[in-house]
Formats: structure tokens, sequence, C-alpha cells
């Protein structure tokens, strides 16, 4: 729809349609930009739950990486050593 066509049927919007007016459009694209953002934080700053702590032990327990951990719990390195250590699987 930003990019002024219908994203069902591909059809080009019409001039006077509301989807082309430079108001909707900016909403849109920041819409996207938001929704990207979010997608890009991943589990970053939300709680841990106690399914996830199993996972992440089970995994580290497997010999899985620091890094591949973060990558599978969409996490930083940082916190994964973070709870790693609160779980006691690592010392400090």
């Amino acid at each position: 729809m930003a990019a002024g066509t219908d994203p069902i049927t591909e059809e080009v919007f019409p001039a006077d349609s509301p989807y082309n007016q430079p108001e909707i459009i900016r909403a849109l694209f920041f819409a996207i930009n938001q929704l990207e953002a979010l997608a890009q934080k991943g589990n970053q700053g939300l709680p841990w739950s106690e399914e996830e702590d199993a996972l992440l032990t089970q995994r580290f327990n497997e010999g899985i990486k620091i890094t591949k951990l973060a990558k599978l719990h969409s996490r930083t390195y940082g916190t994964i050593k973070a709870r790693l250590i609160k779980l006691e699987l690592l010392q400090k």
C-alpha cells in the first residue's frame, strides 16, 4: 500500500485515493519502520519464562555455544551469559 498499489490485486491506486495522500503514505512507512524495529529487537528486554530457561539449559548442556544460543533465543550474547550465570550453569 505504501508503494501506491493494492497488496492483494497489485492494482495501482487512483490519484484521488486516500492511499495516495502524503499523510497516509507517511503513516504507512512509519508503521513499517516500527514493525521492523520490533522484529529486530526479538526477545530483548522481555522477562524469561520457565520454558525458555529450561530450553536454554537443555541447549547449553548439549554444548551449543553462547553465540548460537543468543541467536536461537533472540537475545544478546551478554544476556545469555548473564542468564547462564543466574541459572548456575556458568561461573563469573
